[in-house]
């Protein structure tokens, strides 16, 4: 058995090296983390190399000739809006790709809460690839399964991380797949977290309550700027019972659970893989406060005139701005998650302690993190986001990019 990433570190979980091999001699076996990580065979391996060819680590992307586009977007359904993460465009791009009988490759949780990659033709489908999931989803076979669809003659429109679109778009390139009908959206990514700490979690809310029911992590019930996550459990409403303490959200936000390849990712830049990127507009009260409604705005990076195309597409069901490259500014377009000093002190707690232990000692917030949570509302009215930011990254940030 032997790992197909030279170094762990650098493995950022794609699957494109599973799904490309034609001998099915790779699968994704998680670490002690929980972060899966491609394990070759040797027996049934025939050494074709597809699985290097497809694998992003290293790869040099081409430079692009197109003037990137900055936007600010908000679907004019408020229903649309309530359950989106920000202003619901991702919702209307799936509408206009649906409406040309295309496929929507995107990230929902399954039955068991479990969050993965899936297929949807249908609108009662691709709703539950709205919202934010705050965990590394599960890729499983959905790039084979986009590659089916594209061979098809399909319009196919792919959504995930940064790192898993240019995993795709290596594997169809491995694949000699053409991508003329193929639309790419990622997402201003601040790292994944572990998918084992996700399911320890889920089951301590049903052991806690009986059962766990429906999972938001941003719910909008106090308004955009003010989200956390919603949670029924036991049939009931059990959000402020663990908005303050034993949240799994406060983990993430800590970075104490992402995975380690994201604290040197190299797609922490404008330069980005897939036709359309988005984000939540944190500065809208400064590039566009007649659309900050408090009920959420998608920021949008336009980087290809395929993602110009479909973002004017849109316009139908969308109100927008056209913004500038500093309006959109936001941290981790310019530089990675910064790994945390209390992460080995985490896992090392983790393998050792009862998780209801685990989550009571790092489910909360540190003082400075809640000391910066609320001067954010008032740097943001201020319009002082962007000068804050930058402030942040000369003091604190180590591992900048240069």
């Amino acid at each position: 058995m032997k790992r197909v990433a030279p170094e762990k570190a650098s493995c950022c979980g794609c699957g494109a090296c599973a799904n490309v091999c034609p001998k099915h001699a790779i699968t994704m076996q998680p670490d002690s983390e929980g972060f899966v990580y491609p394990v070759v065979e040797d027996t049934l391996c025939v050494d074709c190399g597809l699985c290097v060819t497809a694998c992003s680590i290293d790869k040099e992307r081409e430079s692009s000739t197109f003037a990137q586009g900055y936007a600010a977007a908000q679907h004019n359904d408020a229903d649309v809006v309530s359950v989106s993460s920000s202003g619901g465009l991702f919702s209307a791009l799936c509408e206009q790709v649906l409406a040309q009988n295309g496929v929507i490759y995107g990230v929902r949780f399954d039955e068991a809460f479990r969050v993965c990659h899936a297929r949807a033709e249908i609108a009662e489908d691709a709703v539950r690839f709205r919202g934010s999931k705050y965990v590394q989803s599960d890729v499983g076979d959905a790039m084979c399964q986009a590659a089916n669809d594209l061979k098809d003659g399909r319009l196919v429109l792919f959504s995930g991380t940064p790192c898993q679109i240019d995993g795709l778009l290596c594997f169809l390139k491995a694949k000699r797949v053409a991508i003329e009908n193929l639309i790419t959206c990622d997402f201003v990514c601040h790292g994944v977290s572990s998918p084992r700490v996700w399911s320890d979690y889920t089951a301590f809310l049903a052991a806690q309550n009986g059962s766990l029911d429906a999972f938001n992590f941003r719910g909008k019930e106090n308004g955009w700027h003010k989200y956390y996550p919603f949670i029924e459990a036991g049939g009931q409403n059990v959000s402020k019972q663990y908005k303050e303490k034993n949240s799994y959200f406060r983990m993430y936000c800590s970075s104490v659970i992402t995975r380690p390849s994201c604290y040197q990712c190299r797609y922490t830049s404008y330069e980005r893989v897939s036709d359309l990127s988005l984000a939540d507009f944190w500065n809208i009260d400064k590039a566009a406060p007649e659309m900050n409604d408090d009920r959420g705005t998608s920021q949008v990076l336009i980087n290809t005139a395929k993602g110009q195309e479909w973002f004017d597409r849109c316009a139908v069901t969308v109100r927008s701005k056209t913004c500038t490259k500093e309006d959109v500014w936001q941290p981790h377009l310019e530089y990675p998650t910064k790994a945390p000093k209390a992460r080995a002190a985490f896992w090392t707690a983790y393998g050792t302690l009862p998780f209801a232990q685990v989550i009571r000692r790092y489910g909360h917030y540190p003082f400075t993190t809640k000391c910066r949570h609320a001067v954010m509302p008032v740097i943001n009215k201020l319009g002082l986001y962007t000068l804050a930011g930058k402030l942040y990254k000369l003091v604190f940030v180590r591992n900048k990019k240069q």
